[in-house]
């Protein structure tokens, strides 16, 4: 299933903005009618029947447009830039994770407490997908980390002033940035909170990558697929950002392969996941804490 575009559709192809918000709130509308509908026992049913008709799936999947799903990101960001330009660089994203830096979250305890018997060890922090650093001082509230410490956050390369700027602000010198993922290389903490889900790539495939593997890693805040890879747009209003949900099997699986051991997963109950062409999806986002045991091999785990 994936979002069909027709060509006068496009932005600057003769179709006025007026009329293009107009179709956005169409797409928006519809998906969610068929989520609501896809609530209910015969709703779903309803939903696949109408999904999987030659013609009525075909009307649907050209109506929903972005809010479809897709054979992967780049099908997905295309279609979804069509109608809403704006993604990861829009700047109200900076405002909002200045706020998210302030705020303890539910899904932040279960990182807290795995972390906490291993803090006095780690110097060395990479953080994907960090945008400006929110999640070195959410954490380091209550864990009180090393002045040692080195906390690389990974970004597109237009939020590098913002996280310096946000650093400086707050006096805090242990904050750095980069835009090569080759910096994860053998840190003591490799950390992605709210981002895995925007990468193509498995996290294991990411990670195997580098010359040399993190001790620990922690996924949190992420929608997964129980079932097969789905390829979707989230929809943030001012923004679109094409993502993945990543199978979960794939993820514990590759990450096994790779000599690390799952010691706890736990479910984020704050944010939930429903697509509209699959009623049957209705996912908490997740959390994941992996600890490298062996090498690729080992017969550990």
């Amino acid at each position: 299933m994936s979002g069909d575009i027709v060509e006068s559709e496009r932005p600057g192809r003769g179709v006025s903005h007026s009329i293009r918000r107009m179709r956005v709130a169409q797409i928006r509308a519809l998906a969610r009618v068929l989520i609501s509908i896809g609530r209910s026992r015969w709703g779903r049913v309803l939903v696949r029947r109408a999904r999987d008709g030659v013609l009525t799936g075909r009307a649907l999947r050209w109506l929903l447009a972005f809010h479809g799903t897709f054979s992967s990101i780049e099908d997905a960001r295309s279609c979804a830039a069509r109608y809403v330009p704006a993604s990861h660089e829009h700047p109200k994203q900076i405002t909002l994770h200045a706020q998210f830096a302030e705020v303890t979250r539910e899904s932040d305890y279960p990182v807290l407490f795995f972390l906490s018997p291993v803090v006095s060890e780690l110097r060395t922090v990479f953080d994907l997908g960090g945008s400006i650093g929110n999640l070195f001082f959410q954490l380091d509230r209550y864990l009180n980390f090393s002045n040692e410490l080195v906390w690389t956050v990974h970004d597109i390369p237009v939020k590098r002033a913002a996280m310096n700027e946000f650093a400086r602000e707050k006096g805090e010198k242990r904050l750095a940035f980069t835009d090569e993922f080759s910096a994860a290389s053998g840190v003591d903490l490799f950390i992605v909170v709210g981002a895995i889900h925007f990468f193509e790539p498995k996290l294991a495939e990411l990670l195997d990558q580098l010359e040399s593997l993190p001790k620990h890693v922690i996924v949190n805040r992420s929608p997964f697929s129980s079932g097969d890879d789905i390829v979707m747009v989230h929809d943030g209003g001012l923004w679109v950002n094409p993502c993945k949900l990543h199978s979960v099997e794939k993820l514990c699986s590759g990450m096994r392969d790779l000599g690390y051991e799952l010691v706890a997963s736990w479910p984020v109950n704050e944010r939930i996941v429903r697509i509209p062409l699959i009623p049957e999806y209705n996912e908490t986002y997740r959390g994941f804490y992996f600890r490298l045991s062996s090498v690729p091999g080992d017969n550990a785990i």
